[in-house]
């Protein structure tokens, strides 16, 4: 095993990360065809990582895939300054710096045999949890970006992930030939813009790192922040150059406090100059490549540097001081031997910089003599033809090809590019000789196939060798002869990136390290464990954690793996016969239990058939300590929210014994262990149903500390099988797609439907799929519904809520329209609720709650939660202080808030709060009420007025007043209005009594319950049951009846005469009535409906902005941003977009446009209200005559578009509450018959 799989120093574990359409997979071919796993000749087109028959379709990355790599990594011979010694020699940090640093200690080694993990991850924001899932397992990121599109929406996200995933990334740039071929730049334009898309990559992430100290965060609250933190950063930065040398700066700051600190600061600085490091990319470092991934050519300032001047061009300056050079603004004179400052002159064409002139030229000289020679054959050349522009299609999409005629491409084909062929021996020949960067070793190999040709006879060999006739042919096999890509990139992972030891001692210890036991012990122990049994288990997990700390793969160190995900496939990528036969003999044994199989041999093939196309879920995951063994070892499963609790170490752990492969792309290959610092495929722990497991050998062990990532699905269906017979296999699908996908989230509701919900449209159209297709086993037939649409209830304020807080307290207006049509009306508690209050009085009568809902803005709600004063917030406060009957007059801002912040109950994660006024919280709102019954005061109904619209008899007044009559007799009457006087006056006076101080005394302890029923009533608005946002509930007082103890049967004398409630209270009772409380004090008010805006991000051309201007208004979404990409003539488009109105939005962009508009992603932005009012009916002269007469349909609906009334219509149609139908026959008996039977 040692061969296959060496130790942590010789391992590193690197994913491939970027925006959709830059090149992750394409990169990944060049790198598998360095293993001699495919032909160079398919290399960049085959998509071998893309094992999906849907990802070869689409031309996307959906899955992950992960594949072990073999490297011969040659470290460059370096000598380690001062610095880097006196670094090396500190006990936090002697294994661990990065950089040119890190490798220092390998100066005098050889070639070192290497094996990199590699995970392509996909770039679609719809499938961002395979990329969380792989960063999470990985120690380094290749982060491509297209030097054309520069940074994109999806490259800022990856971004701060990478950076609270504390990995150390390597910046790929990719597709520099199209800034030669597509945009017709020169070497200076090119260099130009190159440094600018390096300079705004630095510049995001000098932002990233300053926001996170700022802020005090380790970066692991970055990922969870989707909302507003993206519209502060701009995606493509102007003049950004400071920001990279304000890094450096603060580096040699931090370099210089190292000599005067003492040996606990020199660590913290150090920590610091660590991250800024690792997250400053500069081309001197090595943490910089240049390539193109079609081509399979890439350098880096390094490499360029050692092949220059071993191949004599500069001999002159060393490699480590020409590094510093080549990238900057220098100009080298051959004549001379002199580098000096380049001066820009746009005239001169052979005033280049240093890179430009050798980085650069040699590769553009390469294409045009390419170019030249086709054309001297005759055929039409695929460069340099027609407008060069950022639209044009790439060289490797064949569009000039399709253009021609079926003639000259049948005498194009006879016709091949040679050796000899004008332009390729006088341009293309030497141009390749200047830089190579091909390895020594495989240079100086005479009959090596790798080496770059030296002579014309050896070009025409390679040219013959790969069949090589055309120009991109011709491209591909020789400038990945001339400057490799693979060894580019993997040198510059092994040199960059920590290995596994390195990052779980210091780098990653963070994001590596288990669940802290103490915490865990402390809020779980319940006091009845032996001490003796604490301190062992104590014992056992710090060296746990220390054997994770320090990647031990002795065999006697403590075996812990994580497995981060799990995926899919079929036996035939499975290299084990012996796992097949136990699942056959599983499934033998379980249709003889169940007494199933059919009995006749047709019936057994198509058995076995189903059998062998069986899915089998695999876990993928790190090995980080000790060695991880298959079969005759068990080990404890770690759900990700496992607590230590006594209890449940005496009731056992779930134990399993696994089965170990190697990921190598598609295939997995049978291992017996897996040493810790490597990637493996696990079976044997589908059936827990975890979507992330940690794996240890001690049952002391703790689940591995997982960062919150933040997404949320966006798209919801109901899914269930035409076929009632198919339940239970469309159960047991779901559950697999459960688990194979850990961004698919998969609920059942209480009226038995089973909502599948994911990121996006295309998410979910491949979740879809997939659950048809393979998780099912079965081919069955279901049924899908519309896309279910989230929304939120709220409320606005009132016209003058708060201008004068008694005046709108004792204002008799008349009640809104929702209180008196259908469903609405039906509300319970509605009787009692008026202008945003209500009198919640529980079942049996014996306490009565007055609550008052107002709208809660965001930026106060956030005051609340954080306990601080945010900005933009004093506005908002001084309104709800005037609202709430706070004084405001000329007070401090802080002292209103922190009045404010005495008087909160509870606050939730959905943007409400809960409050108590002033006079429940000096007592002065709570009375008690000594009753003969028991009951408190129940007043006639305010709210209901029929007399409105329909005539009331005589005799149903003389009712009503003989009704008040009885009830102004009552007890409890003068409590309640001593309550409503005191809720409305600002001098909250206290009556002292024993019934109020025994009222007092009562409500704290059923206080409790309040907060309960406060989650209960915002969990669902009366609109139309969806949850509430954005509300603020007020407690104002309460009425609690009390009898005399001594009054209670069966009760000894009590000589004090101390009062208790009358009736039992249940917390139950105390949650039902808030909960109605709070519900029709909503629908008393003016309610509106919220709505989820999304963040759309897209690139369009000058043409396409027409239609995408129209569609975005159509669908009421709104541009934020629109600025052009530095270089292109495309424009980046920033906008919102309501979440309803999103559906379907690709394709119609994709027609709408012709194509000029590239596919939109969407991600989850804000909650928004939506301002309009669902029950407004056109009731003035001038309203009627701009929205037309009221349509009175038996429900009085309006007769004008209203949205927000489409909304609640359509969301109580699918959950089957009751509706107010636009059309209700009034006369059924007037129908007639359209088709009459004769």
């Amino acid at each position: 095993m040692s061969s296959i799989l060496p130790p942590p120093k010789s391992t590193r574990l690197v994913t491939i990360v970027a925006h959709v359409d830059h090149g992750k997979t394409t990169l990944a071919d060049s790198l598998v065809e360095h293993n001699g796993i495919i032909s160079e000749r398919f290399a960049g087109s085959m998509r071998y990582l893309d094992s999906l028959e849907e990802e070869q379709r689409r031309g996307i990355t959906i899955r992950s895939s992960a594949i072990a790599l073999k490297h011969t990594y040659r470290p460059m011979k370096i000598k380690a300054n001062a610095k880097t010694k006196t670094k090396a020699n500190k006990n936090k940090y002697n294994n661990n710096s990065k950089g040119n640093n890190n490798k220092s200690n390998q100066s005098n080694q050889g070639n070192q045999e290497m094996v990199i993990h590699l995970i392509d991850s996909p770039g679609h924001v719809d499938f961002s949890m395979e990329v969380s899932s792989a960063l999470q397992i990985c120690d380094g990121a290749l982060l491509i970006v297209d030097v054309v599109e520069g940074m994109c929406a999806r490259t800022h996200s990856i971004l701060r992930e990478s950076y609270a995933q504390k990995l150390v990334p390597v910046l790929v740039l990719n597709k520099i030939d199209r800034l030669c071929t597509d945009l017709g730049l020169n070497v200076n334009e090119a260099y130009l813009r190159i440094r600018s898309v390096i300079e705004s990559v630095n510049a995001a992430a000098s932002a990233m790192i300053r926001n996170d100290r700022a802020e005090g965060n380790d970066g692991g609250a970055t990922i969870c922040d989707n909302n507003d933190d993206d519209d502060d950063m701009n995606i493509n930065n102007g003049n950004t150059s400071a920001i990279p040398a304000a890094a450096k700066n603060t580096n040699g700051n931090a370099a210089t406090a190292d000599k005067t600190g003492d040996d606990d600061d020199d660590d913290d600085d150090d920590d610091d100059d660590e991250i800024i490091n690792s997250w400053t990319f500069e081309p001197g470092k090595g943490n910089v490549v240049f390539s193109s991934a079609i081509y399979g050519w890439g350098f880096t300032i390094p490499s360029l540097a050692r092949s220059l001047f071993k191949s004599k061009i500069i001999t002159h300056i060393k490699p480590p001081v020409m590094r510093q050079y080549l990238f900057g603004g220098f100009k080298y004179y051959s004549a001379t031997g002199k580098v000096l400052k380049w001066k820009q002159q746009a005239a001169d064409e052979y005033n280049t910089t240093m890179f430009a002139e050798f980085g650069l030229r040699p590769l553009w000289q390469c294409v045009e003599g390419v170019s030249t020679a086709a054309t001297s054959l005759g055929m039409t050349s695929m460069f340099f033809t027609g407008n060069n522009t950022s639209n044009q299609q790439h060289v490797h999409d064949h569009a000039t090809e399709e253009k021609l005629s079926k003639k000259q491409q049948s005498s194009q084909r006879d016709v091949k590019i040679k050796a000899t062929t004008p332009g390729m021996c006088d341009m293309f020949f030497p141009s390749i000789q200047i830089g190579i960067t091909v390895p020594d070793d495989i240079q100086q190999q005479q009959k090596s196939h790798l080496k770059t040709p030296t002579t014309l006879e050896e070009m025409q060999h390679i040219l013959n060798k790969t069949n090589s006739s055309s120009e991109e042919l011709v491209l591909r096999a020789l400038l990945r002869r001339h400057r490799p890509l693979s060894d580019a990139v993997l040198d510059a992972v092994c040199d960059t990136c920590p290995s596994p030891s390195e990052a779980s001692s210091s780098i990653r210890h963070d994001a590596l390290s288990l669940v802290d036991y103490n915490d865990s012990n402390q809020s779980n122990n319940d006091g009845d464990d032996n001490d003796n049994v604490v301190d062992y288990k104590m014992e056992e997990f710090h060296r746990i954690q220390n054997a994770v700390r320090n990647c031990d793969t002795s065999a006697e160190a403590p075996v812990v793996a994580h497995c981060s995900k799990f995926i899919s496939t079929g036996r035939a990528h499975i290299n084990d016969n012996e796992l097949f036969s136990y699942l056959d003999s599983i499934d033998e044994n379980t249709e003889q239990q169940q007494g199933g199989g059919l009995a006749t041999g047709d019936g057994s093939v198509l058995r076995n058939e189903k059998k062998k196309d069986s899915v089998i879920i695999l876990g993928v995951g790190r090995v980080l300590s000790g060695v991880l063994r298959s079969k005759d070892f068990e080990y404890f499963c770690f759900g990700p929210k496992y607590r230590y609790s006594p209890n449940k170490q005496r009731r056992g752990l779930p134990a399993r014994s696994l089965r170990l492969y190697i990921l190598m792309g598609s295939s997995y290959v049978r291992v017996n262990s897996v040493p810790a610092g490597h990637f493996c495929a696990i079976h044997g722990l589908e059936d827990l149903q975890l979507k992330t497991v940690t794996l240890c050998s001690s049952p002391s062990g703790m689940p591995l500390k997982v960062i919150n990532r933040g997404i949320r699905p966006l798209v919801k269906v109901n899914v269930e099988a035409k076929s009632a017979s198919d339940t239970a296999i469309l159960e047991r699908g779901l559950a697999k797609l459960s688990l194979a996908d850990a961004a698919v989230e998969v609920t059942a509701t209480a009226k038995g439907e089973r909502i599948l919900a994911c990121l996006g449209e295309l998410h979910l159209e491949q979740s879809i799929l997939d659950l048809q297709n393979v998780y099912c086993g079965e081919k069955i037939e279901l049924r899908i519904s519309k896309q279910i649409v989230e929304f939120g209830e709220s409320t606005a304020w009132f016209e003058n809520e708060v201008t004068d807080f008694e005046q709108f307290y004792n204002l008799q207006s008349p009640p809104l329209r929702q209180t008196l049509i259908p469903p609405y009306c039906y509300e319970d508690g509605l009787s009692q609720a008026r202008n945003g209050r209500s009198r919640a009085v529980i079942s049996n009568k014996a306490v009565a709650i007055h609550v008052r809902v107002v709208p809660l803005a965001r930026p106060l709600y956030n005051c609340l939660l954080q306990r601080a004063i945010v900005e933009k917030c004093d506005e908002d406060l001084i309104l709800m202080a005037k609202a709430l009957n706070i004084e405001v007059g000329d007070r401090d801002p802080e002292h209103i808030f922190n009045e404010l912040l005495s008087l909160v109950v509870s606050v939730d994660n959905t943007g409400n709060a809960m409050v108590q006024s002033r006079g429940m919280s000096g007592g002065s709102c709570i009375k008690g009420v000594v009753s003969k019954n028991g009951e408190v005061y129940v007043p006639p109904a305010v709210t209901k007025r029929s007399e409105e619209r329909h005539e009331v008899s005589n005799n149903d007044d003389t009712e009503n007043v003989q009704d008040y009559s009885r009830e102004s007799e009552a007890s409890g009457k003068r409590e309640y209005l001593d309550i409503r006087t005191c809720i409305s006056s600002r001098v909250q006076a206290v009556e002292k009594s024993k019934v109020n101080e025994s009222a007092c005394q009562v409500w704290s302890e059923l206080k409790g319950s309040c907060t309960a029923g406060f989650q209960a009533g915002c969990s669902s608005g009366p609109l139309c049951e969806e949850p509430v946002r954005g509300v603020l509930v007020v407690l104002e007082g309460a009425e609690i009846t009390l009898c005399r103890e001594t009054d209670k049967e069966k009760h000894e004398s009590n000589a004090d005469g101390r009062y208790s409630l009358s009736k039992a209270v249940s917390g139950g009772m105390i949650v039902a009535s808030l909960k109605t409380g709070i519900r029709s004090s909503l629908l008393s008010r003016p309610v509106r409906l919220v709505e989820g805006y999304l963040r759309l991000t897209l690139h369009s051309s000058l043409t396409g902005l027409g239609p995408l201007y129209a569609i975005l208004s159509k669908r009421r979404g709104r541009v934020i941003s629109d600025t052009m990409v530095d270089g292109t003539d495309l424009i980046s488009i920033d906008a919102r977009l309501p979440q309803s109105e999103s559906f379907g939005l690709a394709p119609e962009l994709l027609q709408k446009s012709s194509g000029e508009v590239t596919a939109p992603e969407l991600v989850f932005s804000h909650w928004e209200m939506l301002d309009e009012d669902p029950f407004w009916i056109p009731t003035s002269l001038e309203e009627r005559e701009d929205y037309g007469e009221i349509i009175l349909n038996g429900d009085s609906s309006t007769g004008v578009d209203n949205t927000a009334l489409k909304y609640i219509r359509m969301v109580r149609d699918r959950k089957g509450l009751m509706v107010d139908s636009n059309k209700i026959i009034v006369a059924a008996e007037k129908q007639r018959t359209l088709a009459r039977k004769k």
